[in-house]
C-alpha cells in the first residue's frame, strides 16, 4: 500500500499591510493627543506612551532596537546615523523630559507638554523617508 504524503498546510494568518513607520507614528501621536492624558493628571502615562511611540518609530525607521535601549544609547546610536543637530536636540528634549517625569517624578509645566509633543511630531515629519518630503494627509486618515 502506498501512503499519500500530507501536503504542508498554509498558515491562515494574513500579513499586516506594510504601513510606513512615520504614518503609524503620526497616527499614534494624534490618538495620544486626543486622549488628553496630561490634562487629566496622568503625566507619567502620557510621557511613557509618547516615548514608546517615538521608540517604535525609531525601530522602524532606523532599524535600531530602541525599545531595549536607554535614552542615552538611542541618542548615541542615532549620532552614528548622521542625524541633523536640530533633530538630535528635539529628540534629546523629548527623551530627557520623559525620563525626568518617569523616574524623578518631575511635574513639567503645560508649555513643556506642548513642546515635547510638537518636537515629537517634528522629529517624525523631518526624518520620514518620502520622495516628495511631504506627508499625504489622506494616508493619515485611513
Amino acid at each position: 500500500k502506498y501512503k499519500k504524503k500530507k501536503k504542508p498546510q498554509k498558515s491562515q494568518v494574513k500579513a499586516k499591510p506594510n504601513v510606513k513607520p512615520h504614518i503609524t507614528a503620526l497616527r499614534e501621536l494624534e490618538k495620544l493627543r486626543q486622549r488628553k492624558l496630561w490634562q487629566e493628571g496622568k503625566t507619567k502615562l502620557y510621557y511613557s506612551e509618547l516615548t514608546d511611540i517615538i521608540r517604535i518609530y525609531i525601530e522602524g525607521r532606523y532599524d535600531i532596537n530602541a525599545m531595549e535601549m536607554v535614552s542615552s544609547d538611542i541618542l548615541d546610536e542615532l549620532d552614528d546615523k548622521t542625524l541633523a543637530q536640530e533633530l538630535h536636540q528635539k529628540l534629546y528634549q523629548i527623551l530627557s523630559t520623559a525620563d525626568l517625569v518617569k523616574f524623578a517624578k518631575w511635574e513639567p509645566l503645560p508649555p513643556d507638554h506642548d513642546l515635547c509633543f510638537k518636537n515629537a511630531v517634528d522629529f517624525v515629519n523631518q526624518t520620514a523617508e518620502l520622495s516628495d518630503n511631504q506627508i499625504n494627509k489622506d494616508e493619515l486618515k485611513k
